[in-house]
């Protein structure tokens, strides 16, 4: 509701890093995506590359723990107005983490299955 807030989260085109132009392409469509501000995308890209590196080396049931205390520990860029910093920073760490926790272990089960798949596809094979 804070007008302040909703300044830090879009931006325009001309404001964009390279990497973010990907949106361009679905732009016209109604209800997707917007141009995000440099410190949307900043703090989106700090959690990302936390996301990245913690699930490299954590094992599956830590990773949520992990990120959240690299997080705390190295800090992130806040988005929003000063009053709602903190609140609204901390919504949109909630949401993406969620969101990546979701695609992440849904690929460790689909690894795992593929990985039950191949063992039983050796039992098999031993059988013969």
């Amino acid at each position: 509701d804070c007008a302040d807030c909703k300044k830090d989260l879009v931006g325009s085109q001309d404001a964009l890093p390279a990497e973010a132009l990907l949106i361009i392409e679905r732009a016209h469509v109604s209800g997707c995506l917007v141009y995000p501000s440099r410190k949307l995308f900043a703090c989106i890209s700090t959690i990302e590359k936390t996301v990245s590196q913690e699930s490299e080396q954590a094992t599956f049931g830590d990773v949520f723990w992990r990120v959240l205390d690299s997080l705390i520990e190295n800090g992130t860029n806040t988005v929003g107005c000063s009053q709602h910093c903190s609140e609204f920073t901390g919504k949109v760490i909630h949401f993406y983490l969620v969101t990546r926790m979701h695609f992440f272990a849904r690929k460790k089960c689909q690894e795992n299955d593929s990985a039950v798949k191949a063992q039983r596809e050796r039992k098999k094979a031993k059988l013969v």
